[in-house]
């Protein structure tokens, strides 16, 4: 993810003077950390995120993202006992405030992102498990407790999902062929309309290939990182991460799992991973055009071009 950057600044200038703030505030934490080895990135709307080698922090930039930080403290909190792999334990920094506002911070976790080349005959047996019973862990926490500590809501993720067909059709019109816009506003119509018979659960709601860790001989999965947008909303969303990061048959071969140790995988499941994936890639799309990155969205592009969509 780029370094954020005020809109219309000098993304140079802006991303230095956010590593040198960042490295001032971090330095409470450990007074020899140098600047260099201080990456920042916009780990949500609104919220930075600084990762050093002896942890992560996050500094709030908004009222909403100050909330938002407070709800993760809390529900990693609760989860930490809860789920078979280590998750990070984020504590509101005892220190003073950095860009206006308190701010959060936790050490690093232990673990090797899982690349696809990682995955061998020896060791995809045990992956496909571990991350099968994590997925079910997780989607089987209490709602009404995910909610009671500031988890967004059911009613939020299709709000989110609303604006993401909206975002990424006036990409479509801008980077697509008519013909190839009209299908996606088509598609989304039936997205839409048939996104309502799931039954929510807390999702991660951002995995890839850079939040499963794994041990150094690469034989199971010990840690989750990665949590700014757990919320509730669909299962299948989470599901659908691990299609796209790892390809499908990894993916169902973990859906297969999920199933088996008592989760609801059934023929709908499978069609809403689907469609999600897409959904993915269309946000995919709306967030390059939206920086005027043209590689980018050629890239998201060709991406829902090779998919099942335009496949017909």
């Amino acid at each position: 993810m780029p370094t954020a950057a005020a809109p219309g600044s000098d993304p140079t200038q802006d991303a230095e003077e956010l590593r040198q703030r960042c490295a001032f505030a971090l330095r409470t934490l450990d007074p020899m950390l140098e600047t260099e080895s201080v990456a920042v990135a916009e780990d949500a709307p609104g919220c930075l995120a600084a990762a050093w080698p002896g942890g992560a922090a996050w500094f709030p930039q908004s009222d909403a993202a100050e909330r938002s930080l407070a709800a993760q403290e809390g529900l990693l909190r609760h989860l930490r006992g809860f789920l078979s792999p280590e998750i990070p334990l984020p504590a509101r920094a005892d220190a003073p405030p950095a860009f206006g506002r308190g701010w959060y911070s936790a050490e690093a976790i232990e673990g090797t992102p899982l690349r696809p080349a990682m995955i061998t005959e020896q060791n995809v047996d045990r992956l496909v498990a571990d991350i099968a019973r994590f997925l079910m862990e997780l989607h089987a926490f209490s709602v009404e407790r995910a909610r009671s500590l500031g988890a967004p809501s059911a009613v939020e993720w299709r709000e989110r999902m609303q604006s993401v067909s909206r975002a990424s059709l006036g990409a479509a019109r801008a980077q697509m062929r008519i013909s190839e816009a009209g299908r996606a506003r088509r598609w989304w119509e039936r997205t839409l309309e048939a996104d309502r018979g799931w039954q929510p659960a807390l999702i991660h709601g951002a995995l890839d290939a850079e939040r499963l860790l794994i041990d150094p001989l690469a034989t199971g999965l010990t840690a989750v990182s990665g949590w700014h947008n757990v919320r509730i909303g669909d299962p299948a969303w989470d599901l659908s991460a691990v299609v796209e990061a790892y390809g499908t048959e990894f993916g169902w071969r973990v859906a297969s799992a999920y199933g088996e140790l008592g989760a609801r995988a059934d023929a709908d499941l499978f069609a809403r991973a689907r469609r999600l994936g897409l959904v993915r890639r269309f946000e995919a799309l709306a967030a390059a055009h939206a920086a005027a990155d043209r590689a980018a969205a050629a890239e998201a592009v060709e991406a829902l071009r090779r998919s099942r969509l335009f496949a017909a």
